[in-house]
C-alpha cells in the first residue's frame, strides 16, 4: 500500500515545477532566500513575437516584396529575429472564423528587442515597401512567457 508523501514534499515538487517553467536549476531553486524575485528577473526575459498577416499574394506581389525581404533579413539577424511560421499554406480555423490567407510569426529573444526591431530606423525605412505591396497587412507585437 503506497503511503502519502509529506506535504513539504509536495510543495517542494510545486516549487521545482514553478522555477522549471522560468528555466531556473534546482540549484537556483534550493539556494534562492526570495523566489518571487527570481521568477521575476527571469520574467522580464520574456521573449517577443511579431505576428504579421496579410491578403493572398501574386507574382506581381512578391516581385514588390523581393526589396523588402531582401532588406528586412539583415535587420532580423541583428535583432536576433527568427522566422517560426510563414505560412501560406495549410491553416484551419479551429475557433472563430480567423482564417488568413498568410501568418508569419518571428520570434525574438525579448520582448524589448522585437519593438527594437520594429521601430529601428532600418525596418521603419523599408515597411513603407510592405505597406505599398500588401495595403491590407496587420501587425501585432506580442509577449510571450514561458
Amino acid at each position: 500500500m503506497m503511503t502519502k508523501p509529506p506535504m513539504f514534499v509536495l510543495g517542494a515538487l510545486c516549487l521545482l515545477i514553478l522555477f522549471a517553467g522560468n528555466h531556473l536549476t534546482a540549484e537556483q531553486v534550493i539556494k534562492s532566500t526570495e523566489p518571487a524575485r527570481i521568477i521575476e528577473e527571469h520574467d522580464h526575459a520574456a521573449k517577443g513575437y511579431i505576428l504579421i498577416e496579410h491578403g493572398p499574394t501574386n507574382r506581381e506581389i512578391m516581385v514588390k516584396l523581393r526589396p523588402y525581404s531582401k532588406a528586412t533579413r539583415p535587420l532580423l539577424e541583428k535583432y536576433g529575429g527568427n522566422f517560426i511560421v510563414s505560412s501560406s499554406e495549410t491553416t484551419e480555423p479551429l475557433e472563430g472564423s480567423w482564417l488568413p490567407p498568410f501568418l508569419a510569426i518571428i520570434e525574438f529573444p525579448t520582448y524589448e528587442s522585437a519593438r527594437a526591431f520594429y521601430f529601428s530606423d532600418g525596418y521603419q525605412a523599408v515597411l513603407p515597401l510592405r505597406l505599398a505591396a500588401l495595403p491590407d497587412s496587420r501587425a501585432i507585437l506580442v509577449e510571450g512567457r514561458h
